[in-house]
């Protein structure tokens, strides 16, 4: 409370400024959950990529050996039968590892929902960065220029490095989903040559998305901890004799 005359006492912008500062601190360990979520998105990422590339090498194989047998000798119904085989599986509708794809596709889900009632790991870190809010005030009560310029500078950009970890994390959301429809109409379409690539390309995407948004969340968390410095260190000039 301030004093009645409405200028803030020592002890009470002392008493502002520690509130400031713990604050700051509590918003970086909530930044360290921002990137633990961030984390575990990109490894799911990576696990679905990886089963992606399993059934593109499968693809590969197959079309290599097609490849060999349209150079191989042509006589005998043995080879006949083993071209007429393996043009069959190569110009299948099927997919060579189907369950490495579904499987791809439900860890891509899982990072932005997972029902009934849990938002995935993207969505958890986009929902508590949405909760992290830098301080807005300068909190020493002081007027000397130069805490006050270093302050403000952190503070934008605190500030901005929110703003972009945001803008990251809704993009890789919104990739996560792309490839997820990709799949649907995969399977209604029967589209097997395609989904595969697509789906991985998607998933670059996506997971660039989310190294960008941990490089923002760690420069945010960056410009907090200066920000707490500046506001310590007016704390203990203010107390000095």
């Amino acid at each position: 409370m301030a004093s009645p005359s409405g200028v803030a006492t020592k002890a009470e912008a002392e008493a502002e400024a520690e509130a400031v500062a713990n604050h700051l601190a509590e918003l970086r360990a909530r930044l360290a959950m921002i990137l633990s979520d961030a984390e575990a998105a990109r490894a799911t990422l990576d696990e679905a990529a990886g089963l992606l590339r399993e059934e593109i090498r499968a693809t590969d194989h197959v079309l290599l050996a097609r490849a060999f047998s349209a150079i191989a000798p042509r006589d005998g119904p043995d080879h006949l039968a083993a071209a007429a085989k393996l043009a069959a599986r190569v110009f299948s509708d099927a997919p060579l590892l189907p369950g490495k794809i579904r499987a791809a596709m439900d860890l891509v889900a899982s990072v932005y929902a997972l029902p009934p009632q849990r938002t995935g790991t993207l969505q958890d870190a986009r929902l508590t960065l949405g909760a992290v809010h830098p301080e807005p005030r300068h909190p020493t009560g002081r007027r000397d220029l130069g805490t006050w310029l270093a302050w403000s500078a952190r503070n934008e950009e605190a500030f901005t490095e929110a703003a972009a970890a945001e803008v990251r994390l809704m993009s890789a959301i919104r990739e996560a989903k792309h490839a997820v429809r990709v799949h649907r109409v995969y399977q209604a379409q029967s589209r097997r040559r395609e989904v595969a690539w697509e789906a991985k390309q998607i998933l670059s995407t996506a997971t660039e998305e989310v190294d960008a948004a941990s490089v923002a969340i760690r420069q945010m968390r960056d410009a907090l901890a200066a920000e707490e410095q500046i506001v310590r260190e007016a704390i203990g000039e203010a107390a000095a004799p």
